[in-house]
């Protein structure tokens, strides 16, 4: 059987016809500057939405669940964690108390005032550079 080979994200998108691959040479350049996420560049300079980026992201989780197909499902749930950790916001630990995770910060705020929160959007910020 073969392997599931990973693909990158900026090939996926541009395979399903979302952007160029002129597109995507812009925001490898751009992220290159930047030193953020090809999602995060390409939702900043309108070449994709936040949906796509998403649609593209859950096919590479596809295909990370094809790889680990025949394992223990504790390593299987272990690396899918894992991965939403590093890629959605709210799986993501908050920064100042890192026991929490953001999705609990929103939710205990959302308890103590009353109101409904969203993210709508939100800024990255590397430390040390």
């Amino acid at each position: 059987m073969t392997k599931p080979q990973r693909r990158r994200i900026g090939d996926i998108l541009v395979d399903s016809g979302v952007i160029t691959p002129e597109q995507l040479t812009k925001a490898l350049e751009w992220q290159r500057r930047t030193r953020d996420r090809l999602g995060r560049v390409l939702v900043e300079l309108d070449m994709a939405s936040e949906r796509q980026i998403a649609d593209a992201l859950a096919e590479q989780r596809k295909v990370i669940a094809a790889e680990l197909t025949g394992k223990p499902a504790a390593a299987v749930e272990g690396k899918l964690e894992k991965w939403y950790q590093e890629v959605v916001l709210l799986e993501q630990p908050f920064i100042r108390d890192e026991s929490k995770r953001v999705r609990d910060i929103i939710t205990d705020t959302i308890a103590r005032i009353g109101e409904n929160i969203q993210v709508r959007r939100f800024a990255r910020f590397k430390i040390g550079e």
